[in-house]
């Protein structure tokens, strides 16, 4: 399938390691959802995957994709934990009383919210557990240009990898202290698996993107 004398487009290559990538990852405790090209800002990485557990009772995920205002104050809550209303406006660059209103009706709905005595509110046990998102960038040789395009996706992305065809990826396995100083992943397709060449660090310090992408994921899943 991915022989060096087989003629593919990158898209093609995409298309033929789905479900390569669903065998090297889905496994009984974990389901695996994988979308392609999904925009985020200026950045569309070629493969976007969550992971989560499988769950008898579902979760809580959004019926719709959240909106950049949602994606900021669920980020607030991932960062700072659990806090009032009032300091979550502050730190999410609102004015006061702004969140007082229907602002966060929608994700309360869906279970993705919760409202506590006090004021506070936090995420839900399932949003903070589900799920980790991994961006996948695809080239058929240009390596360099694949592990640029991979560190960018780091700013939002729990784990980020480059994927190459074993027949070109030679190059890039040897340059493997350049993808570890990089936090970025290098995963390569033979024919009937991918192998993880190098393994892709855990990013700590992702912004409100991350709950952004893992929406446009979900809402279409779910």
């Amino acid at each position: 399938m991915l022989s060096p004398t087989a003629p593919v487009t990158e898209k093609d290559f995409v298309e033929r390691c789905i479900p390569l990538l669903r065998a090297r990852f889905e496994g009984s405790e974990l389901n695996v959802e994988l979308r392609r090209e999904v925009p985020v800002g200026r950045s569309i990485p070629d493969i976007v995957m969550l992971m989560r557990p499988n769950q008898s009772s579902g979760g809580s995920f959004p019926a719709a994709p959240l909106s950049a205002a949602e994606s900021v104050l669920l980020a607030c809550l991932r960062h700072f934990g659990p806090t009032r209303i009032d300091l979550l406006e502050k730190r999410a660059g609102l004015q006061r009383m702004d969140l007082r209103g229907k602002a966060l009706h929608r994700i309360q709905a869906w279970g993705i919210l919760e409202r506590r005595a006090g004021g506070i509110v936090a995420h839900s046990v399932q949003w903070i557990e589900n799920p980790e998102v991994i961006a996948i960038e695809a080239k058929l040789t240009r390596w360099k240009e694949a592990l640029e395009q991979a560190a960018w996706h780091r700013q939002y992305v729990d784990r980020s990898y480059v994927l190459l065809p074993i027949q070109h990826a030679g190059v890039a396995i040897a340059s493997t202290p350049t993808f570890v100083a990089s936090g970025v992943g290098l995963l390569v397709a033979e024919a009937d698996r991918i192998t993880e060449a190098v393994p892709a660090s855990q990013t700590e310090h992702h912004d409100w993107r991350r709950e952004y992408l893992a929406s446009r994921v979900l809402a279409v899943t779910s």
